[in-house]
């Protein structure tokens, strides 16, 4: 009886502060799918139930207080989930958590968050950072060093001037040795004007003795109308370590309702006196829109590793990785996407 009236007591507390708030919104995203994936050895290859194919399945809370004069208070935790096992993906709110100020001249947010260059870095991505072969294949490699995706502990700024956007961010490694180990700066800018799109972006990562790590790279989008056009490159250079280099070429075409969608992949690590470990890919996907927030999706993508490369295969949650050095990595999945 008692943890029953404690627990009605929480969600109470918790009911009451959401209402307090000006505005205050429960969102989220379910994607699953069903398909085959194959990492290149013997007995690798199963159905699979896949979780977040084109989007990683999440749910979150976010709101805003108006404190008057243009200036707003804000928030946003998020989660994600996978939606095959109903388990947490990773530690709780490990998408996002931050609060901070907003008005004209942008906002500042402290906490955890996306960095400016992973932003910056989906922009020519015609997949969006979801499905087989999108460009997370690059950008989010073990064995690489493409974009660091989110950042704790973090200094964040956005602000939007006409058509372009720029993102700015200082993460504290809180390193106490004096090294600052850990400490990342970032900086984004994108540009948005009718069907042109174009970002570049730059982050450094201090690690003390060791050296500092840079991630910069370009990419944009061109929209004709019944087609589009996307372009991406990217660097990462780590002090004593394999360069990382990687570009891309994706369109998407409008069939009926519908998006067919391909792109094609390429990068390397640049090993001094030795083979570059490298890999090619292709994604090829069709989107049917059901409603504005749900769509059903087919997506095929297959990875092919040369020199000891041993890249994974990439969607929008996980990857299909490579068995080992020179294994070719391929999935194939059906599934639906909702958002609400």
């Amino acid at each position: 009886m008692k943890k029953s009236l404690l627990a009605l007591a929480v969600l109470g507390a918790f009911a009451g502060a959401a209402a307090a708030q000006t505005n205050v919104t429960l969102y989220g995203i379910a994607d699953a799918g069903i398909g085959m994936q194959d990492s290149d050895a013997p007995t690798d290859s199963a159905v699979t139930v896949f979780s977040g194919v084109q989007s990683t399945s999440r749910f979150g809370v976010r709101g805003s207080e108006d404190l008057g004069g243009g200036l707003k208070a804000t928030f946003n935790i998020e989660a994600g989930v996978n939606w095959d096992t109903g388990a947490a993906d990773g530690v709780f709110w490990q998408r996002r958590a931050v609060v901070g100020l907003a008005s004209s001249w942008g906002e500042v947010r402290l906490g955890r968050d996306y960095t400016p260059g992973f932003l910056a870095g989906g922009v020519g991505d015609v997949m969006g950072y979801g499905l087989f072969g999108n460009w997370l294949t690059f950008t989010a490699q073990a064995g690489g060093y493409g974009i660091t995706t989110r950042a704790s502990n973090g200094l964040h700024y956005t602000g939007s001037f006409g058509g372009v956007t720029v993102r700015a961010m200082y993460a504290a490694g809180e390193d106490y040795t004096g090294n600052n180990v850990g400490d990342m700066y970032g900086l984004s800018g994108v540009y948005a004007a009718g069907p042109l799109s174009v970002a570049a972006y730059w982050q450094q990562t201090d690690f003390g003795p060791a050296g500092d790590g840079q991630q910069y790279g370009i990419g944009g989008q061109y929209n004709f109308g019944m087609f589009r056009v996307g372009l991406n490159y990217g660097a990462a250079e780590i002090d004593n370590q394999p360069d990382h280099t990687g570009w891309a070429i994706g369109a998407g075409m409008k069939v009926g309702s519908g998006e067919i969608l391909a792109q094609y992949i390429q990068q390397d690590l640049d090993v001094a006196g030795g083979a570059d470990p490298s890999a090619k890919s292709i994604g090829l996907a069709y989107v049917h829109p059901l409603s504005k927030r749900t769509n059903l999706y087919a997506t095929y993508g297959q990875l092919k590793n040369e020199d000891g490369g041993a890249f994974g295969l990439r969607y929008s949650q996980s990857v299909v990785p490579a068995a080992g050095a020179d294994a070719d990595p391929k999935a194939f999945a059906v599934g639906i996407r909702h958002m609400f």
